[in-house]
């Protein structure tokens, strides 16, 4: 017998596509694999908030943050890292071209870099140049990361990609 009925969808189906359950007398769950699959996305999209949560304290325990960043510094990690970056910048064209404007005007002293956040005043933090219209490339907030992160939660920017 290398078939089983599933337990929701009422399916016979392959016993590959069951999980292994070693308490079960088959050795196999009584749902299928598709069926558990819908089951836990479903969950998570009822339960955004408690996931969302669950997943921001995982990303930051100590260990994941070391996992990270021993990866980044692997080979694989490089290239991939190089990848994502590529593949934004593919995407992001109108972007990517406003921010080697922006750099090349600082540094050809055509726009002073301020010394403090445009948002939150703080000083002696990294600022960002923040483009409201890109369009517009030379017309530049300069903000921390907190605040430039805080601004696009809540506002979208004008002729991005």
């Amino acid at each position: 017998m290398n078939t089983k009925v599933c337990k929701q969808c009422g399916i016979d189906k392959n016993l590959n596509d069951f999980y292994s359950l070693q308490s079960n007398s088959d050795g196999k769950c009584g749902k299928c694999k598709e069926c558990i699959k819908s089951n836990v996305k479903a969950n998570r999209i009822a339960n955004h908030e408690h996931y969302l949560a669950f997943d921001r304290a995982r990303q930051n325990r100590p260990d994941r943050v070391l996992a990270r960043h021993l990866y980044s510094k692997t080979k694989q990690g490089i290239n991939t890292s190089n990848k994502a970056k590529n593949k934004w910048s593919e995407n992001n064209q109108i972007k990517r071209a406003a921010s080697y404007i922006v750099n090349n005007a600082v540094r050809d002293n055509k726009i002073i870099k301020p010394d403090s956040c445009f948002s939150c005043s703080r000083k002696n933090v990294r600022l960002e140049g923040h483009h409201v219209d890109y369009a517009k490339p030379l017309e530049v907030m300069w903000m921390c990361s907190k605040c430039h992160r805080e601004w696009h939660k809540h506002n979208k920017p004008i002729n991005g990609d």
